[in-house]
């Protein structure tokens, strides 16, 4: 249910609006970015690296050239609709929050919100009929299996949508505990940082920016129990760092960085 519930306050608060039929959803445009660190971070801690790299790694000081390409991450996560594709020439259309191959598994109103139910399987697909109190769906011939709900996929959600809009999200959580079937709600932004897990995980940082005063921001979403990060520092000014970047990393003299500041080739903000 976790994850569930987080994959989809994830979607909700990132990117840029789609309007899939008439359920609105949130398009993540930072997702290829979040999906190519990931990427990255699993080529270098693979035990799949080519051998060659690994045993010159700890014979000499050379490291191979990593490129990661912006668009490759959002080719990658394409999955299934990549398989479509490729294996049976599928051209992709919008489904809105909801799966192409899979009903139910998408979003939902409710009387106060939205929920997000996935029915993977039809033993989680009976699941959701008892919880719904749809039983009679369960007996029909239409709806026997994940191939014959996604071919009568539009009178199937019909009813299932009509029974969801009576009852309130909280209730229909509420009743699907302990059901096996992930669920979650769509939280607003607000909800999503009044979480308990996003408060007892620390997510919150606080810290004091240099012109902005005091600012919040999310933090790190991964935690390490060998040790604890140090703490959050405020995002830079610009020009903050301008002269220990020339002295320190470019190993610039102090007379070189004198004089390109004097002919404002560049400038060092002072902050406080």
């Amino acid at each position: 249910m976790c994850e569930a519930r987080f994959c989809h306050r994830a979607v909700d608060r990132l990117g840029t609006r789609l309007e899939a039929d008439s359920f609105a959803i949130r398009g993540v445009s930072a997702a290829c970015k979040f999906s190519g660190a990931a990427g990255l971070k699993e080529g270098a801690t693979s035990e799949r690296r080519p051998p060659t790299a690994a045993a010159r790694s700890e014979t000499d000081d050379s490291s191979d050239l990593t490129p990661v390409h912006l668009s490759l991450p959002q080719v990658s996560c394409l999955s299934h609709i990549a398989a479509n594709y490729l294996n049976a020439g599928k051209e992709a259309r919008r489904w809105g929050t909801a799966h192409e191959s899979i009903v139910p598994y998408q979003g939902f109103k409710t009387k106060d919100g939205h929920i997000v139910v996935a029915a993977g399987n039809d033993k989680q697909f009976v699941r959701v009929c008892q919880v719904l109190e749809l039983l009679e769906l369960t007996e029909d011939p239409n709806y026997k299996t994940n191939k014959l709900r996604v071919q009568n996929r539009k009178q199937l959600l019909h009813t299932l949508s009509h029974r969801f809009l009576q009852g309130k999200t909280a209730d229909w959580l509420k009743r699907f505990e302990g059901s096996g079937v992930p669920v979650g709600p769509i939280h607003s932004i607000q909800e999503v940082f009044s979480d308990p897990q996003v408060k007892h995980n620390a997510l919150i940082q606080e810290m004091n920016h240099p012109t902005a005063g005091r600012i919040a921001v999310p933090g790190p979403a991964v935690r390490f129990s060998s040790f604890a990060p140090g703490g959050p520092t405020p995002p830079p000014v610009i020009g903050q760092h301008t002269v220990q970047v020339l002295r320190d990393t470019l190993s610039y003299s102090d007379d070189v960085i004198k004089t390109l500041l004097e002919s404002k080739a560049v400038a060092q903000n002072q902050v406080s």
